[in-house]
């Protein structure tokens, strides 16, 4: 599309000529007042579908009275000749820049300075949605293993030179850029809202944590040498933990870092199982901006459209989300996404900017949120804590089956899948090889069992181990687990788990204590508790099971 002059320098009712800045917990414009926002992620960068969509989807932002959207100012293609990617990517190969791209993205800008909108521009993806993170490894010799990199190729990536590198050539492309419409510098162009350094950064383990908010502290600076002016979040994707909420406080906390920004699909997470879970869930991102004194903007923000998730509609939840939102003090909020329909009428989270009658039960609550911004923030209210745990149950008689040995002692082995109760902050159980109970955060799990009813001088217990580090393992030197073993509330002991690499190893804890022996000599029932203190969780794998062998 090509803009009119009179469009492009500015339209009636655009006033702004700074770009917006933070000041505390609260942007403020260039008059000084508070700039609060509901606003959208806008699919309207990849390919001729979303491109030809995007004054129409700006236009769906603009009716539910939308400030800012958010743009995937990225890709990252291989060089195989194939021109359709061209319409894709900003880049073919490391080194050929798509100039009709960034010439799109200068429409972007043009249209959106036209309806009052600002843009959150970010500049690189952590998946492998248009080449990504995943491209980036390849070209600098670090091809993963599948699409997306898995967590140690990815807490390497943060502390690969070669990677930074192709990243920082983009980002000097888009945050250097001028406009071909304008001849005005991105860097000096009040219509940018943010760059967003990265879509969804996260690490697993110690190290990777520790280079990612190296990485991330290097891109801010590159970004700031290049444009003095503009706001820089870091992308990283918000957390489920608190070992998680720790890594990503310390990346809002970085001097270049302007503000806190998170992804919230809450009803991803089984533990937000009312409107009271979901707001304490709101003020747990809230609480951390609000002592780090920095604004707090959830970048996207989706509720499944295709079914009534926990027996509400998508847009009840929503509604939850914002009032709660807005009434912490939070700075904004986007829906994900606004596209075309023809790019994927099935998408649970889409507005569709073609079908005025679609997705209308979103739509009005993202106005009525909108509304809502425009009161001035409140920092000073009370906020909830979210500390739910999650607990998984298998239901069942106690295991039996002592075998007796050759040396008079005996055995029983407990089938990891027949757990009584397992509490974590999260926990879940892997039925692909390996077979494994995994929980994170600090928890527990039980064994109800019979007593074999008979003495002996020493109980052995035996299990295969590691900690539980999200995704496919990928740990390193302090990233193990303490684990005490406990029966019937009695400690037998404890061990280390290994770091987890997805496959755990055995450990094992003997005891002569007499308050055992006399316990598993008598006729009853009786609870093995496995249990950790440490934020790196548990993993119990079914290798061989859990062991006990009572020795005479």
């Amino acid at each position: 599309m090509v803009l009119g002059a009179a469009m492009l320098a500015g339209s009636p009712g655009v006033t702004y000529a700074q770009p917006v800045r933070a000041v505390g917990a609260q942007f403020v414009d260039a008059e000084g007042a508070p700039f609060r926002f509901v606003g959208a992620n806008l699919g309207v960068m990849h390919g001729g579908t979303q491109r030809e969509a995007l004054g129409s989807a700006m236009d769906a932002v603009v009716a539910f009275g939308g400030r800012v959207v958010r743009v995937w100012a990225l890709g990252d293609a291989p060089d195989d000749g194939q021109a359709w990617r061209r319409d894709f990517a900003f880049r073919v190969g490391p080194e050929q820049p798509v100039e009709e791209s960034f010439v799109h993205l200068d429409h972007v800008l043009a249209e959106a300075r036209a309806r009052d909108l600002r843009v959150i521009v970010v500049l690189a993806n952590r998946w492998h949605d248009y080449g990504g993170l995943p491209q980036i490894a390849r070209w600098a010799g670090q091809a993963p293993a599948g699409d997306e990199l898995r967590p140690a190729e990815l807490d390497r990536f943060w502390d690969c030179a070669p990677c930074a590198a192709l990243v920082d050539a983009h980002v000097a492309r888009v945050v250097g850029r001028v406009s071909t419409l304008t001849g005005e510098r991105y860097a000096e162009d009040p219509t940018i809202f943010a760059w967003e350094i990265v879509n969804e950064s996260h690490a697993h383990s110690h190290a990777g944590a520790e280079a990612l908010l190296r990485w991330t502290a290097a891109r801010a600076a590159f970004v700031r040498s290049l444009d003095p002016d503009h706001m820089i979040s870091a992308g990283h994707i918000g957390y489920h933990t608190a070992r998680g909420r720790e890594v990503w406080r310390a990346a809002c906390a970085l001097d270049a870092i302007a503000y806190c920004d998170a992804h919230l699909y809450p009803l991803h997470d089984p533990r937000v199982d009312s409107p009271r879970a979901l707001r304490d869930y709101v003020d747990d991102r809230l609480r951390v901006a609000r002592a780090l004194g920095k604004p707090l903007v959830f970048g996207e923000v989706g509720v499944t459209q295709l079914e009534r998730p926990r027996g509400r509609s998508a847009a009840s939840w929503l509604g939850t989300l914002l009032g709660r939102a807005e009434r912490g003090g939070a700075a904004g909020v986007l829906w994900w996404i606004v596209k075309p329909a023809r790019e994927n009428r099935a998408d649970p989270f889409a507005i569709h900017p073609e079908d005025a009658d679609q997705a209308l039960g979103v739509r009005r609550a993202l106005r009525r949120g909108a509304r809502w911004f425009e009161r001035a923030p409140r920092t000073d209210r009370p906020l909830g804590r979210f500390d739910r745990t999650q607990s998984m149950f298998q239901w069942g008689p106690p295991l039996a089956g002592w075998r007796a040995d050759e040396e008079g002692g005996s055995t029983i082995a407990l089938p990891v899948d027949r757990f009584r109760r397992a509490r974590f902050e999260r926990t879940g159980f892997h039925r692909e090889a390996p077979l494994h109970l995994h929980g994170s955060g600090p928890g527990e799990v039980t064994w109800r069992l019979r007593s074999p009813a008979r003495r002996a001088a020493r109980l052995v217990l035996r299990a295969r181990l590691s900690s539980e580090l999200p995704g496919l393992g990928g740990g390193g030197p302090g990233d193990g687990s303490r684990v005490v073993f406990e029966l019937d509330g009695v400690a037998l002991g404890s061990a280390d788990a290994v770091p987890d690499d997805g496959a755990g190893a055995f450990v094992e804890v003997a005891t002569r204590d007499p308050a055992v022996l006399a316990r598993l000599a008598r006729r009853g029932v009786l609870t093995l508790r496995l249990r950790t203190d440490s934020a790196m969780g548990l993993s119990v794998y079914a290798s061989d099971a859990i062991t006990l062998r009572l020795e005479r």
